[in-house]
């Protein structure tokens, strides 16, 4: 299974508030009728979240999971996604746009009743209505860490560290993704950390950030980080 993480900025002139509504409503009804996809989730920056982190350069950043490159690419093919495609300019300023294929290498603790398989909260609707974007995951926060390799670190190194079962220590689970190495990307690696609720999400912030940074010391030359609510929409 891949996970192909999206990444723009919005439009130039729209609002965060305009752009998050169309994203969750429009574009999402569009995403919904590709093929293929086993999964796709908005990730949807806090109104708070400029206080406690800057602005990481975008504001679309999306996770899709398919089978492999090929489902990808049956999917992109597929009639459904011209009315994607014209969507997209309507939100986002293309030229910053930024695609990473990766492969999930963590996967631990409970995640809020969030379904990985379906990209619902238990017991959520899975088809919204047309006014509606997503089943959401009531009070779940996310922690999207972009990283960057350091020069002369190895991507095997980057992702044992990764693995580090000490990471992430009282959040409500942990994902880690190593980008495939045959593409080029922005970033070498994700790692997500969940939590149930903004005070928990401020609480890791104050302090179990550093230790978890300073763990990949040597290893990370720089990170984009996004505290966001999590969207599904597959």
């Amino acid at each position: 299974m891949l996970t192909r993480f999206g990444l723009a900025p919005r439009r130039p002139g729209m609002t965060v508030a305009a752009f998050q509504r169309h994203w969750r409503t429009h574009h999402a009804q569009a995403m919904r009728a590709l093929p293929e996809l086993t999964r796709y989730w908005q990730n949807h920056r806090l109104p708070g979240a400029g206080a406690l982190l800057p602005w990481p350069g975008f504001d679309a950043c999306s996770e899709m999971d398919a089978p492999d490159r090929a489902a990808f690419a049956r999917a992109f093919a597929a009639p459904a996604f011209d009315a994607v495609r014209a969507d997209q300019p309507l939100l986002c300023a293309m030229d910053g746009h930024g695609v990473l294929t990766t492969e999930r290498i963590v996967g631990e603790g409970e995640r809020g009743g969030v379904e990985r398989g379906t990209g619902l909260a238990a017991g959520a609707d899975s088809r919204a209505g047309a006014g509606a974007g997503v089943g959401e995951p009531a009070g779940i926060v996310r922690l999207l860490v972009f990283l960057r390799l350091a020069p002369g670190a190895g991507r095997a190194q980057l992702a044992e560290a990764l693995a580090d079962g000490a990471r992430g220590a009282g959040t409500r689970g942990r994902e880690a993704f190593l980008a495939v190495e045959d593409e080029p990307a922005a970033f070498e690696a994700v790692e997500i950390l969940w939590f149930g609720g903004e005070r928990a999400a401020e609480a890791y912030l104050a302090g179990g950030i550093d230790r978890d940074a300073e763990r990949l010391a040597g290893l990370v030359r720089g990170s984009e980080r996004l505290l966001a609510a999590p969207l599904p929409v597959i």
